[in-house]
């Protein structure tokens, strides 16, 4: 049975016992969508935006086991890597000055939902669902929904695909 966004509601692993978020997954462009709509919704500036769309993210999880989740983020222009623990509010200062809050929850061994408040712009809800491809090759399907807190509300959604990369497993 599929999801509402086309990753499986229930993820059924075919090859081998569920894969975990540990490790480095990279950005499948063919299958992803852009999330031009976000960052403009965020309110950066378009040369900011225009060179967001044009690089390709990666992120490395590590989940020690004691109640926390390391995400490090990279790309093309950037490193940035923070350590949540799940169901406790995280703050920071974007470099704008602007103030986000995040609360990550993990309700289950295969989805990592992150809460975003960002300061002031709007609302992000980020959810990680692992799953497989057709032939039953790890994926992680990554949902974003963003409620913009300008123009009234408009709320913009993203799909987007990370497979394995070649350091992870």
């Amino acid at each position: 049975m599929a999801g509402a966004y086309g990753a499986p509601a229930v993820p059924a692993f075919k090859k081998r016992a569920p894969p975990t978020f540990a490790g480095l997954w990279m950005l499948d462009t063919t299958r992803s969508q852009p999330i031009a709509a976000h960052l403009e919704g965020m309110g950066l500036p378009e040369l900011s935006q225009a060179a967001a769309t044009q690089v390709t993210p990666a992120y490395e999880f590590r989940i020690p086991g004691d109640g926390t989740v390391t995400i490090r983020h990279m790309s093309e222009i950037g490193e940035k890597e923070r350590t949540l623990r799940v169901g406790v509010e995280h703050s920071e200062t974007a470099k704008d000055g602007a103030a986000i809050r995040m609360l990550l929850e993990m309700p289950a061994p295969h989805v990592l939902v992150t809460h975003i408040d960002w300061g002031g712009r709007g609302r992000i809800d980020d959810t990680r669902t692992l799953c497989e491809d057709v032939a039953g090759n790890p994926l992680i399907h990554q949902h974003i929904e963003f409620l913009h807190a300008k123009g009234g509300g408009k709320r913009t959604v993203s799909e987007r695909y990370f497979v394995r990369g070649e350091e992870a497993e």
